[in-house]
């Protein structure tokens, strides 16, 4: 589960963000959405892309493929995200199910971070 006070947007333009806004914008599954999420699976393998499955409502990811956040990661985290104890990482969602959402992420360097600004997700909470 992820705090909500450590949830920023994602404004990372980068190659993987193009597609996630592209996959996240369309609202059917057409054939050109089935092919960006080919290249989402693509880029995943290539980058070797750390991937999981949890409950939609833990990790944040609302609205199906393309859904995503940028995460601080605490220094006590267990689970999946232990390996990126204090770091920052792009969590996003690349299919779902009914209650389950299938998602990668993807460490983002400090020089990327910095130029960022953060804006937190929920800011009222």
């Amino acid at each position: 589960m992820l705090e909500l006070e450590n949830i920023f947007v994602d404004n990372v333009e980068d190659g993987l963000g193009e597609l996630l806004k592209k996959c996240h914008c369309s609202a059917t599954w057409t054939k050109a959405k089935h092919q960006i999420r080919d290249d989402i699976y693509k880029l995943i393998q290539r980058e070797k892309l750390t991937v999981g499955a949890g409950s939609r409502s833990d990790y944040h990811l609302y609205g199906g493929a393309g859904a995503s956040l940028i995460y601080q990661v605490p220094l006590k985290k267990r689970g999946i995200l232990s390996q990126y104890r204090g770091k920052v990482v792009r969590i996003f969602s690349y299919g779902s199910s009914r209650y389950k959402a299938h998602f990668g992420i993807q460490e983002l360097s400090k020089v990327a971070v910095n130029k960022l600004g953060l804006i937190p997700k929920f800011p009222d909470r």
